[in-house]
């Protein structure tokens, strides 16, 4: 069994376990998501965000789903634009965040309409979050990427593991390599099998979200 499938049935047996404590038509969803070839790691971030949406409709008196209102989208979608970080302190989540929000939200409630659970698609009436994104980001430069490897090569050990140090440090160089040069999700590289790499043709096939493949040629 390759590591990445062992990671797929440890994940789905989790988003199973999670489902435990939710409505049956939630696993209901879940299953049109798994039965639609969705990976593991997208089912199940989708039922962490109906998990929490489930618990926001409770507090708002909305005990079952068959009594969602456009009001309570709409009430969820622009609590979805905030949030409040370690330090207490309010903070705008990310225009990605948002975005991720609507898209389950959408599915969700088009297969609550589609089930006849709710009268109408009310997302159809809750606005896709616009693309303006405040969150500023810092862009490295070869200098920064130089000064990370030297972190990485300088890093200590305790004496438990100093016999691996020299393996350790290696393979921690060759993960930063791998990102500096590709960009690929953290996903993506942790899901690599020895197989995936053609050292006859220098090949490194990578699975990406949606199960897309990427072809890397190595120097």
């Amino acid at each position: 069994m390759s590591n990445r499938f062992a990671r797929s049935i440890e994940l789905s047996n989790k988003t199973e376990t999670m489902l435990q404590d939710l409505p049956e038509v939630v696993q209901e969803w879940y299953y049109s998501l798994v039965a639609s070839n969705r990976s593991p790691r997208t089912c199940s971030e989708y039922v962490r965000a109906i998990k929490k949406f489930n618990g926001f409709c409770q507090q708002h008196g909305v005990n079952n789903f068959s009594d969602l209102t456009e009001k309570t989208l709409t009430m969820y979608m622009i609590g979805s634009q905030t949030k409040q970080n370690k330090d207490g302190e309010i903070e705008p989540t990310s225009f990605s965040y948002r975005k991720s929000t609507w898209s389950v939200l959408n599915s969700f409630v088009t297969y609550l309409y589609k089930r006849e659970v709710v009268k109408k698609n009310y997302m159809e009436n809750v606005s896709r979050p616009r693309n303006s994104d405040d969150v500023k980001r810092y862009y490295l430069t070869e200098t920064d990427f130089r000064l990370i490897l030297d972190c990485v090569r300088k890093e200590k050990y305790t004496t438990s593991n100093k016999p691996y140090a020299n393996s350790v440090v290696s393979r921690n160089i060759l993960i930063f390599m791998i990102f500096m040069a590709t960009g690929m999700r953290r996903t993506a590289l942790s899901d690599i099998n020895m197989e995936d790499i053609d050292m006859d043709r220098h090949v490194l096939t990578v699975t990406d979200k949606g199960n897309v493949e990427h072809h890397y040629y190595l120097d």
